[in-house]
């Protein structure tokens, strides 16, 4: 059965569409979670360590500049 006691959507001021809804503790847990895991996981990519140079090479680093 419809209830008929509310102001149509149109009606209501701006604010009143989200009045008394309430976010679920486990749903925000849940959203840091995944954010800090995709952040932990971005900042374990990249060059780790000084570059080295291939075994048959030599150690040319650090070099000055320029290079003749």
């Amino acid at each position: 059965m419809p209830r008929t006691n509310l102001p149509h959507p149109e009606e209501r001021p701006g604010g009143a569409r989200l009045e008394g809804r309430k976010t679920a503790a486990p749903a925000v847990i849940s959203r840091v979670l995944v954010l800090f895991l995709i952040a932990l996981a971005l900042a374990g990519c990249g060059k780790k360590g000084t570059p080295q140079p291939p075994p048959d090479q030599p150690n040319t680093f650090p070099r000055t500049y320029p290079g003749a």
